[in-house]
């Protein structure tokens, strides 16, 4: 990690910069602490978010503060998030690249470095007055991409989208001048091609806003080739009030007005599904992250049993996330039956008898 910051680091001081900035004095050190305990005292990470922004109404930031407002924030999207938002708001904007460091994720820190290179004019020499930013090689989230080879289940058309056709297209998308741009050619595309979860899933996260690309999921449910894949695709939401209107959209859903039932068949998680899910989670950061990357790919598998919910639990370190995660993981458990099982996951009293009344109330 430290070797891409190096790296990213001289490559931007190797600019000459030529970008005029609205902003030229910051906050005073001694406001902008108060003003990051006030948004480090919010009741959530969303309200963090929302605080943070309303600071950037009225107040420009250097880059390192901006950094430090980052790290209040656990989820990397978030964190990406806030940065855009500072980006023009910031007054040593060619220092930016401190902000980097406050993120965990590879992936989401190029993710920011390319939205810098697009504020900056579209190219490496600053010159600006391009439309597009040149092509260039597009590296996709790690999510878990479904496999369409093969696939003969229930489909939108005959044929998908070319591997080959697929990269041209996205580099396109990649390339537009801003979101709305992205939008509308994303729209387009779906006008006119037919396609797999996987190529719509990597399409969406061109999109930077979470809302837009919950709107192109939804256009783009008319145009699935694999249609049985098609509930993968939350992974690519951030947000679960996101997540949660994409499953009921489709017709699933963890909303107690359309409950799930318990999956029948050869539904099952296997040791392989069990060791990849707790890699990812196991690579976020914070508790809070972790609990929003098992509930995407929970969503996703739906096919678990006790025993599997209650290893999962044991990957949490704070007790309201044990509690939250096997209380969520309920509507995705094949053997309810069992899922009283689930309590060995707790060790104190207080929280065993909790879990009880959860699952007495299931009765």
């Amino acid at each position: 990690m430290k070797r891409t910051y190096l790296f990213i680091c001289s490559f931007l001081m190797s600019f000459s910069f030529a970008w005029a900035q609205n902003c030229t004095q910051p906050m005073a050190n001694f406001q902008f602490q108060q003003q990051k305990n006030n948004i480090n005292s919010q009741f959530n990470e969303s309200q963090r978010l929302m605080a943070g922004k309303q600071l950037l109404d009225r107040n420009c930031l250097t880059a390192s503060q901006v950094k430090e407002l980052c790290e209040l924030m656990g989820n990397d999207f978030n964190k990406l998030d806030f940065a855009k938002s500072a980006y023009p708001r910031t007054t040593d904007q060619a220092n930016f690249y401190e902000v980097y460091n406050g993120f965990s994720q590879f992936s989401t820190v190029f993710m920011l470095h390319d939205f810098v290179l697009e504020q900056r004019g579209g190219n490496i020499n600053g010159g600006g007055g391009n439309n597009t930013l040149p092509p260039t090689s597009i590296t996709f989230p790690n999510l878990n991409y479904p496999s369409s080879l093969g696939y003969n289940g229930a489909r939108r058309c005959d044929f998908a989208l070319a591997e080959n056709a697929f990269m041209p297209l996205a580099q396109d998308v990649r390339a537009q001048f801003d979101e709305n741009a992205k939008v509308n050619r994303l729209d387009q595309i779906i006008s006119q091609q037919c396609m797999t979860t996987s190529q719509i899933m990597r399409f969406a996260t061109l999109l930077s806003d979470d809302n837009n690309r919950l709107s192109f999921l939804k256009k783009a449910h008319l145009r699935v080739f694999d249609l049985a894949n098609y509930n993968q695709a939350v992974q690519v939401l951030q947000f679960q009030q996101n997540q949660n209107s994409f499953m009921t959209f489709i017709g699933g859903g963890n909303n107690p007005n359309n409950p799930i039932n318990p999956p029948v068949g050869n539904c099952t998680v296997t040791q392989a599904d069990m060791a990849d899910m707790k890699q990812r989670v196991q690579k976020e950061s914070f508790d809070n992250s972790r609990l929003n990357m098992a509930k995407t790919i929970a969503r996703v598998k739906k096919c678990y049993t006790s025993a599997q919910v209650k290893d999962i639990a044991t990957w949490f370190t704070f007790s309201d996330s044990k509690m939250n995660i096997a209380q969520f993981m309920y509507d995705f458990t094949t053997d309810r039956e069992n899922y009283y099982t689930v309590v060995d996951a707790f060790t104190l009293t207080s929280d065993r008898d909790k879990f009880m009344a959860f699952v007495n109330s299931k009765k």
